[in-house]
């Protein structure tokens, strides 16, 4: 059982840490201006150095790496921020959704053998 966890493991790691550069990368370089999506027509009213101040302050003023490592290091702490929408923090956002996403999990359980579901998965 151990060497079928270790085995797991060596596999897992490596597609989590893969699936966190490509997730980061993608919004690193996504366009647009993360401080207009925070602040929207505010944007407008601020002067240069509030810009300045707030990238910094978002950490968006460090190298491509810098940023990537603490972006890691949050989300293996499991800190992943707040929502630019609601202003509520993810891990929160998440717990609330939880109970119905396992809801739906759940009532597909017991359905093998019938026609949707060799749709869904192979058999």
């Amino acid at each position: 059982m151990a060497r079928y966890l270790v085995s797991r493991l060596t596999v897992v790691i490596p597609v989590v840490l893969v699936a966190l550069l490509i997730t980061f990368t993608l919004g690193y370089y996504a366009p647009g201006d993360p401080i207009q999506l925070i602040y929207g027509e505010d944007l407008y009213s601020l002067t240069e150095e509030d810009l300045a101040r707030m990238r910094h302050t978002l950490g968006l003023d460090r190298p491509f790496w810098e940023q990537y490592l603490d972006y890691m290091g949050r989300t293996v702490r499991g800190d992943l921020g707040r929502s630019i929408e609601t202003k509520v923090p993810v891990n929160r956002l998440l717990a609330n959704s939880l109970p119905i996403s396992l809801q739906l999990g759940d009532s597909g359980r017991g359905r093998r053998g019938r026609t949707s579901d060799g749709q869904l998965a192979p058999r």
